[in-house]
């Protein structure tokens, strides 16, 4: 039945978008297999990338260990499954290389000098990625790809990147490079009570955070806040036990943090103090 209703929205959407290119003199954009036609065969295809959640349109896993940054998946293999340990060696006698690693973005890589196995070498992650894969590298700052000893090995291990939670209420707009940061800050609970609250909190499995019995004052002045709600969950007022909708909160969009969606959401009114909200 799922598979029947995937093929059904597949269809519609091919129609909509053949009728669209025709209609505008457009170039097909139904094309999703890239075979110069729009056919049942595209419908296959975005079945695939709605199974593989947004992955390749032929759902095969790809892998690649190389000294230059690939641009295409054409330069990767594919492979059944990721190696849960990888050694690669510098294939000149002459010359320093970089080391560019390509992974189902879910995957975390690390790199290790191969003397001490134990010591995790300073790695970076591109800002982009190929069809739902990401590229890691060796980095001598977090940014800049750092290249190893010529004839010199890397081991590379590879495992399921882990999901984390991220909940938050508080003054700060969230940002994926600031969420670590501002699920620390503390509050006081009023002008006058200077006891301190946190704003947030990360876990590894579903939880929930409430300002049930909890008050944040903000000092600086009257203006709107910030809620950031995990996939699945969402804001309840903790009085009447209702969840709030844009009569309360408007989105501001998502950030992807801890390998899942997180959904921003900021207060239609402003406030100085947080009272009575949970998200669960």
């Amino acid at each position: 039945m799922k598979t029947k209703k995937l093929f059904l929205l597949a269809a519609m959407l091919l129609m909509s978008v053949c009728s669209f290119a025709q209609n505008n003199n457009t170039p097909l954009k139904g094309d999703v297999n890239e075979d110069g036609k729009v056919d049942v065969a595209d419908i296959a295809a975005v079945i695939n990338i709605m199974k593989n959640g947004g992955g390749t349109t032929d759902g095969n896993l790809y892998f690649y260990v190389g000294t230059e940054k690939p641009t295409s998946l054409s330069q990767a293999t594919v492979v059944d499954s990721y190696p849960a340990e990888y050694t690669f060696t510098n294939p000149s006698t002459t010359e320093k290389c970089y080391v560019y690693v390509l992974t189902n973005a879910d995957k975390t890589v690390n790199f290790y000098d191969p003397a001490d196995p134990d010591d995790a070498l300073l790695k970076a992650e591109d800002v982009t990625t190929i069809n739902g894969f990401k590229i890691t590298y060796i980095s001598a700052d977090g940014s800049t790809p750092f290249k190893i000893a010529k004839g010199g090995s890397v081991k590379i291990r590879i495992t399921e990147a882990p999901v984390y939670y991220y909940y938050y209420i508080g003054w700060t707009l969230p940002t994926a490079s600031n969420v670590d940061t501002i699920i620390t800050e503390t509050y006081p609970t009023s002008r006058s009570d200077a006891t301190q609250h946190a704003a947030g909190k990360k876990t590894t499995s579903k939880s929930s955070f409430s300002l049930a019995s909890i008050n944040l004052y903000y000092s600086v002045a009257k203006t709107n806040y910030y809620v950031l709600v995990p996939t699945g969950h969402a804001i309840y007022d903790t009085v009447f036990g209702q969840q709030l909708g844009s009569d309360s909160f408007t989105s501001e969009g998502t950030i992807t943090v801890g390998n899942q969606i997180h959904t921003i959401y900021k207060s239609v009114e402003t406030s100085r103090n947080i009272a009575s909200i949970e998200i669960k």
